[in-house]
């Protein structure tokens, strides 16, 4: 059996600034059955986004983004693949966010099967920051880096710290994209492990069983180290997080 695609939405709606970076959750709910080479995920923005990255397994698809951003895709090549996690991302920069307007759509992503007809789909939504900052305030500092013996690969380490711009924030994510596909993380602090960065994204969030506040006069430090694939290699653009962000949840 071939894969069905049921619904294709946004599971939530971040807050953004002009010239901001930010990653869109969404869910793929489908049959888990293999699909045929050929299908896609595609997204068509308008003038007032441009997409970065689109999380995709490495093995078997395809990510595909235009010079300016404003088309990108996710295609199905392999003969027998594992078909579409549920859980996936697509990053974007806004340039400039309507006058007026809470919410407003910066395009639309949807699914075609191998044939090219349109499925399920949803328009790209984003909020405001009412505040004119970001809530949560994030930065990266890379600490070191070395070679995995067994994996041939290298591992970097860094550590990411949160501040909140105004109020203390309970819950809360945090997110960066643009990885090669195949990198892994192999060791974090404390924070759960939403997407791992197996197709190019790690998210990461508030622990069900603690209460780490991300307050407005303090950082709140996460360690983390990723093993970058051996074909890589060691690269001087590894030393940085690229699209990080933190999200209020609360």
């Amino acid at each position: 059996m071939a894969a069905i695609i049921h619904d294709v939405k946004q599971d939530f709606i971040p807050d953004v600034t002009e010239g901001s970076a930010v990653t869109v959750n969404f869910v793929v709910d489908s049959n888990s059955e293999p699909e045929i080479p050929g299908a896609r995920i595609e997204a068509a923005l308008t003038g007032n986004a441009r997409v970065t990255h689109m999380s995709y397994p490495g093995s078997g698809s395809e990510l595909f983004i235009s010079a300016d951003g404003k088309t990108a895709s996710v295609t199905s090549t392999a003969e027998h693949s594992a078909g579409w996690t549920s859980k996936r991302t697509i990053s974007l920069l806004v340039d400039n966010i309507p006058p007026g307007e809470e919410e407003f759509i910066v395009g639309q992503l949807h699914y075609y099967n191998h044939e090219g007809i349109k499925g399920p789909g949803f328009d790209i939504t984003l909020k405001r920051s009412t505040s004119g900052l970001q809530p949560i305030l994030s930065r990266a500092e890379f600490k070191s880096h070395w070679q995995d013996w067994e994996s041939q690969g290298y591992i970097y380490s860094y550590e990411i710290l949160l501040k909140a711009s105004s109020d203390p924030i309970t819950h809360w994510k945090v997110s960066f994209s643009d990885l090669p596909s195949g990198t892994i993380i192999t060791s974090v602090t404390w924070p759960e492990v939403v997407l791992d960065g197996s197709e190019g994204v790690v998210e990461l969030k508030t622990p069900k069983d603690g209460n780490y506040l991300i307050n407005p006069d303090t950082e709140l430090p996460v360690a983390i180290q990723l093993l970058y694939p051996a074909q890589e290699g060691e690269q001087e653009k590894f030393k940085k997080l690229y699209n990080l962000q933190g999200y209020d949840l609360s």
